[in-house]
This record gives structure tokens, sequence and C-alpha cells, in this order.
């Protein structure tokens, strides 16, 4: 009797001592679960701020060529040949020119009259939707059209031109306040004097539904005016 007694003791606290253990383990599992919950989100944040870090820089960078790149194709052209005007308060998403080719009996001679514009990119309306799913609204691409006369050949300078400047609505306003009406996200001002300043603003979408943006501007003195 007193053998199964000691028996059933023994068990007991074998058994307490067994489920000790396995509470010390469910709560070893918590914290396992807490701690990598912790990394895998740290990770993940990393990972997103890296990739919008990346995207930035790279809309700096195609913000910058593409500006470049315009104002290569104005610095040549006669002021006197711009079209529309393009003065403030409204400017011009679209200008106009002829680039000098020279000179000959004291004038001027003109080269084909070319065009830079923005227009809607492929698979987009101007109805603030998302139609081509790339995940930007009416964005549009900037266009050089080298001879007006031969209107079929374009060339593409660039895309994921933002449709209005940053804080700027379509109502007539000067909404963010930089003394220009509805300016478009390529925006051109000719100051009157020979001197054309090119606004720019770029657009990329990244991960969880944001959108990097990225506005430039220069100002291009004309050589012939």
């Amino acid at each position: 009797m007193k053998l199964q007694t000691s028996h059933r003791r023994r068990f007991e606290r074998a058994f307490r001592r067994a489920g000790f253990t396995m509470l010390e383990l469910a709560i070893a599992s918590l914290v396992l679960l807490v701690v990598l919950g912790a990394m895998v989100q740290a990770l993940t944040s990393g990972s997103s701020a890296y990739q919008e870090g990346t995207s930035i820089t790279q809309v700096d960078a195609q913000t910058q060529r593409l500006l470049d790149r315009i104002a290569d194709e104005l610095r040549d052209a006669d002021s006197s040949t711009l079209a529309p005007p393009a003065t403030a308060p409204f400017g011009s998403r679209t200008l106009t020119f002829n680039r000098c080719q020279g000179f000959a009996a004291g004038a001027i001679v003109h080269g084909p009259t070319q065009t830079i514009r923005a227009v809607l990119d492929d698979g987009e309306l101007d109805n603030g939707v998302d139609d081509d799913g790339d995940g930007l609204v009416d964005e549009q691409r900037v266009e050089l059209v080298p001879d007006l006369a031969n209107p079929g050949q374009v060339l593409i300078l660039g895309r994921n031109v933002r449709e209005f400047a940053i804080g700027e609505l379509p109502n007539g306003l000067d909404d963010n306040l930089d003394g220009l009406r509805d300016e478009g996200g390529l925006s051109f001002l000719h100051d009157g004097a020979g001197t054309v300043t090119v606004q720019l603003t770029l657009e990329r979408p990244t991960r969880g539904e944001r959108t990097v943006l990225r506005t430039l501007r220069t100002s291009v003195r004309l050589r012939n005016q």
C-alpha cells in the first residue's frame, strides 16, 4: 500500500514538473513569435524604405534628364517665333518655335517649325481615373515634333508627367501661389525678354499606394532674340 502511494506521489510530482515545462514552452514560443514578428516588420519597413529611396533617386534623375533635353531643344530658338506667347499668369503646356540654322544676307535662317508638348499617355483618358492601371491618374508624356510639316514624326522625350503642377487645380486660380494659374506638369513661361522658364513635375508610384513627386525648373536664355 505504501509502495503504491509512493509511486502515485512520484507520478504526481513528475506530472506537475511536466506541466510546468509545457507552460514554459508555451511562454517561450509566444516570446519567439513576438520577436519574429518584430523582425519581419523591421525587415519589411526597411525594404519599403529602401525601395522608396530608390524610387526618389530614379525620379530625380529622370526629371533632370528630361528637363535638360527640353532646355537643349529651346536654346537655339528664335524668341520672335515662340507660340503661344506663354506669358504670365497662365504660361503654356505647349511651345512652338523655330531654331536658328544660320544667317543669310544678315537675316536669321530658320529651321522647320517644331513643337514640344505634353499630351495624355497611351491608354489614359482625361477623367480622373487610372485607366491604364499603372498607379498614376491622367499622366502625360512629353513629345517633340521636329517638323510640323511632317506631324507624323513624333519623338517621345519622357513619360510620367503629372497633369497639373503640385498643389494646382483646374479652376483658373493660382492655387500653389507660384504666380501661374492652372499650370501643368510641363509648363513654359516666357518673360518677353528672351528667357523661357521650364517647369517639370514627374511622378512615380511606389508600394503602399504612395506616389513620389519631383518638380524641377530651369531658365533658358535664348541665343536668338
